[in-house]
Formats: C-alpha cells, structure tokens, sequence
C-alpha cells in the first residue's frame, strides 16, 4: 500500500512490516531505502509515535493509520528505533 508519495508498505505472512522507499530526482544521485521491522517489535515502535498501546491484532492497520495521518517516513522510524532501541532494518542502495 502507498503511504506517502515516495513509500510503500506491506505485511507479510509472519506480521513483518517492510517498507521501501525511492528517490529519482534528475541530476541527482538515485538511490532506495529498505525498512523492515518484526511484529514483535512493532507495539514498541507504534508506542512511540502514538503515545499510545493497542492489542497486536489491530495494530498492523492502526500502525499504517498513524504513519499516513502524521505523515511519519521511514527516516523518522528509523530515528526513533535508533533512539529507543527498538530492533528494526535498515539498507539504502545508492
């Protein structure tokens, strides 16, 4: 699913949200990024951007909710996992 004009996520069969992501600006550098982060660590990661807690069942939509209404990217996950410790992907290809 889109989730900004740049990112596109996804669950996967085991709960596992990837996000990918791409920039192609003419005259630039093109590069893609790559974030995924494990179910179980995503009541952590949603916490943090929600201040908030919900079950693990309707967490997977209410996690995408969020990051389209706040308009919340992968480089802000990725921030907050760093900061906060929480276990999470990250690759980007120039």
């Amino acid at each position: 699913m889109k989730i900004n004009a740049t990112e596109n996520a996804v669950f996967d069969d085991k709960g596992t949200l990837h996000i990918d992501g791409a920039s192609y600006i003419e005259g630039m550098d093109d590069y893609e990024w790559f974030f995924c982060i494990d179910r179980s660590e995503l009541p952590k990661l949603y916490a943090e951007i929600s201040n908030d807690e919900v079950s693990s069942d309707d967490l997977p939509d209410l996690f995408i909710k969020t990051i389209i209404d706040r308009e919340i990217n992968v480089a802000r996950l990725k921030e907050i996992c760093e900061f906060k410790k929480i276990d999470h992907h990250f690759d980007c290809w120039w």
